[in-house]
């Protein structure tokens, strides 16, 4: 009993040392996910609304060129969902722009999203 409880110190003492030494980590049990939506649009402004269950990012216009960023730290639980509402001119779209159980889908925690004349994708 008593090594099973210096080997639970040890363990935890060595995760403590590895978070520490990372300062500008701000996740502790998950990965920080960053996602990006990019205007590609050949001349229109982009608004984009994206949200979860607990955060609203709020409203984002921004023109051709440039994209809209955030980051966040998953759930342990894997219930993490961002949704986006994207206008440009008369058009609009709703998208999941980031969920827990497909985050295998954005490379090295990096969920790159474009929005072009024709088409919401994804780039890998």
């Amino acid at each position: 009993m008593r090594s099973a409880v210096l080997l639970f110190l040890f363990i935890i003492a060595n995760l403590l040392h590895a978070f520490a030494s990372d300062i500008n980590r701000k996740c502790v049990l998950t990965p920080e996910v960053f996602v990006h939506v990019a205007n590609q649009l050949s001349s229109d402004q982009l608004t984009v609304h994206c949200q979860s269950k607990d955060d609203d990012l709020g409203i984002h216009t921004f023109p051709p060129n440039e994209e809209y960023s955030w980051s966040f730290c998953d759930s342990a639980v894997l219930s993490t969902l961002f949704y986006c509402d994207i206008s440009a001119g008369s058009r609009s779209k709703h998208f999941d722009a980031y969920t827990s159980t497909t985050r295998d889908v954005c490379r090295d925690n990096q969920c790159n999203w474009f929005v072009k004349d024709d088409v919401v994708g994804y780039a890998y």
